[in-house]
């Protein structure tokens, strides 16, 4: 008989980088990143306590950090799941209201005249 699987907050889910999975709180997210040459995609950690602000934040963070391509100051960075912004989103709600792990998501970079 095998051993009782016994579920902790900071192991849930199927494995590492699957939905669900925690590693000590954190989760993980794909960005991908829809802006130069071809799109490829890369991973950013969050913890499940953080709200959409933090979040955004890291994420814009790790994107404006891009040794390859540093992005212009007057050029805008969206942030997407689904096709829809995540800016129009409430700000103060927890990460956990729109992801459970391993979830993808999309950036665009556009110039100052609205072209990506």
């Amino acid at each position: 008989m095998p051993p009782a699987r016994r579920s902790t907050r900071s192991r849930k889910g199927s494995g590492w980088h699957k939905k669900g999975y925690r590693d000590h709180g954190n989760m993980w997210i794909n960005i991908r990143r829809a802006m130069y040459g071809g799109p490829f995609v890369r991973g950013h950690e969050v913890n499940e306590c953080a709200t959409m602000q933090e979040f955004l934040d890291g994420v814009i963070r790790d994107i404006s950090m891009e040794e390859d391509f540093p992005i212009p100051e007057d050029w805008l960075l969206d942030v997407q799941r689904r096709g829809k912004s995540l800016f129009l989103e409430p700000m103060d709600a927890p990460v956990t209201d729109y992801f459970d792990g391993g979830e993808q998501i999309t950036c665009k970079v556009f110039d100052d005249e609205g072209i990506r």
